[in-house]
């Protein structure tokens, strides 16, 4: 009589290859899905950082003339993607103007629209208040649009007080 040995049930050890592929499988579908909202929320956090740059500059530019009693200009180029500011040194290098190219910076964007009542360029007076264009008329409208991909946001600068704002 023989007798045979019970066979014990011992864990798997591993993953078989078809159980391999399928997880491989099921993370390319997920990123697959993933991936385009990804490339929309990076063009949204552009356009949003880029905005709140733009603002924050803008009201550095305001602050700086109403302290130092000097009217401070700010210019935007459409063509070349930037705006600088001819009379405010960069807190970066304090022997340059300040120089912002908005196509090379962190956030990438595009400068569709600058205008201060058919301007590119808006001077903040020794009181803060706004003023478009070389003639420096108090300023009615301005606004800058910026945009990445499909994405677009507008930065209007307020013509009663010269503060800038998201809309």
């Amino acid at each position: 009589m023989r007798f045979s040995r019970p066979e014990r049930n011992r864990p798997s050890r591993g993953m078989t290859l078809i159980e391999l592929t399928m997880v491989v499988l099921i993370i390319g579908i997920l990123a697959m899905v993933a991936a385009p909202r990804h490339r929309g929320s990076l063009a949204h956090f552009r356009v949003e950082a880029a905005a709140s740059r733009i603002v924050a500059d803008l009201e550095w530019a305001r602050q700086t003339a109403r302290t130092s009693g000097v009217n401070q200009t700010v210019i935007f180029d459409q063509v070349a993607n930037t705006y600088s500011m001819a009379t405010t040194p960069d807190p970066d290098h304090p022997t340059t103007n300040l120089s912002v190219d908005l196509s090379t910076s962190g956030y990438p964007v595009s400068l569709t629209r600058a205008d201060f009542d058919g301007e590119d360029q808006l001077t903040f007076d020794l009181n803060g208040r706004p003023l478009a264009g070389t003639a420096l008329t108090p300023l009615v409208n301005g606004e800058i649009i910026i945009s990445s991909g499909s994405r677009q946001r507008t930065v209007v600068v307020e013509a009663a007080t010269g503060h800038a704002r998201i809309q």
